[in-house]
């Protein structure tokens, strides 16, 4: 029903759901990564970085889920708390890809071209998807 509520733009709706599904079940990490949208949408910081630091306590992430949240972090210029999802995406599931991507690109966009390369070999040790990482390691390389 939440998601119902924000496709129709009922922000404060959506919202007063998701909390009361936490209320219910506070390990409810699919609510956690929900409200820290919310709240970054809405500009409601001191609440985003506190169920920021609550989902980096966890144990029970989705690691796709970290490396979305951590994109929209670097996006938003929280690079910090990017970098902490991204951290904790890989020490959950070092075998995703995806987190090797987004964190190599976030080193490359900070201009840390050596970091984004010794990411980059990492997901190419750890994942399967050589090509990519071969290429994106090619394109620091040139740099």
């Amino acid at each position: 029903m939440a998601r119902i509520y924000l496709r129709e733009g009922k922000i404060e709706a959506a919202k007063n759901l998701y909390l009361e599904a936490l209320s219910r079940s506070p390990r409810e990490n699919k609510a956690k990564y929900a409200l820290i949208q919310i709240y970054l949408a809405s500009k409601q910081i001191p609440q985003m970085e506190a169920m920021a630091k609550d989902i980096l306590a966890s144990q029970d992430n989705d690691p796709q889920e970290l490396v979305n949240i951590g994109s929209i972090f670097v996006a938003k210029g929280y690079l910090d708390l990017a970098l902490d999802f991204f951290t904790k995406a890989v020490s959950i599931d070092y075998t995703y890809s995806g987190t090797y991507i987004e964190m190599g690109k976030f080193f490359y966009d900070q201009h840390r071209l050596d970091d984004a390369i010794h990411i980059w070999q990492m997901g190419l040790k750890y994942t399967s998807d050589t090509e990519t990482f071969k290429s994106l390691i090619v394109q620091a390389q040139r740099h």
